[in-house]
């Protein structure tokens, strides 16, 4: 079986569609080596290794065969979000007539193993009370999550997650969540203002263009002596 699925690595990698713009043909060769070194440990059960195989493939040279091994090892390591998309990429990808049978097995295979997967997304619910949306930053993971995001159920993989909210002048808010294979949850967290924080010193406001210069300073060496000749002449009077 392993010598029929590298042959079956070999013809697909051959004739699959490029990643790269110009690939080389080191490019096609190292990409093959690389698929048919992913598709053996995925075999043998060793799906986190042969994500890095697989995923060094694909970037170098696209094939059903490989980007199907790929999401199966994805979703089997809990990638389920990232494994269902790369499974979804192989079931609608066109086919040729004339394609090779591995690529249609492939295509099939992907078809069952996203059927499967697909109801084991979570769904996670972001709410954030304190501050503007736009002026907010929420991360789950450490990944970042767009605004529009919020108070919208996000597909995410089942298990624990951090959720953090930050924004300038106010404490950050985090809240740990659970999630249960197909469950969903909600978070809500609130920013308070930080007592410590340094307001923001406004910047200085430029001239108007063609202002003319402001006035000089009066001298004062000049201003004392002009008094000199009155003096004089009251005295006199």
């Amino acid at each position: 079986p392993h010598l029929l699925g590298g042959v079956a690595m070999l013809l697909a990698l051959s004739l699959a569609p490029p990643v790269l713009a110009d690939p080389t043909p080191e490019d096609i060769a190292a990409a093959r080596a690389l698929g048919t070194d992913g598709v053996h440990l995925a075999d043998a059960g060793d799906c986190k290794g042969a994500i890095l195989k697989l995923q060094a493939a694909e970037k170098l040279f696209h094939a059903p065969t490989t980007a199907d091994r790929l999401g199966e090892c994805q979703v089997s390591v809990g990638q389920i979000v990232a494994g269902t998309e790369t499974l979804n990429r192989v079931v609608r990808e066109p086919l040729a007539a004339n394609a090779p049978a591995a690529f249609t097995a492939a295509q099939q295979r992907a078809t069952a193993a996203l059927r499967a997967a697909l109801p084991k997304i979570a769904q996670l619910k972001i709410h954030v009370d304190g501050a503007l949306t736009d002026k907010v930053t929420v991360t789950v993971d450490d990944e970042k999550v767009p605004s529009v995001l919020f108070d919208s159920n996000r597909p995410t993989d089942p298990g624990a997650h951090q959720v953090k909210a930050s924004a300038s002048g106010f404490v950050d808010a985090t809240q740990s969540v659970q999630l249960t294979e197909g469950g969903s949850a909600g978070v809500t967290l609130t920013l308070k203002p930080d007592a410590n924080a340094v307001a923001p010193v406004p910047a200085p406001v430029p001239a108007p263009t063609g202002a003319p210069p402001p006035a000089p300073a009066p001298d004062a060496t000049r201003s004392g002596g002009s008094k000199t000749l009155p003096i004089i002449l009251l005295a006199a009077g």
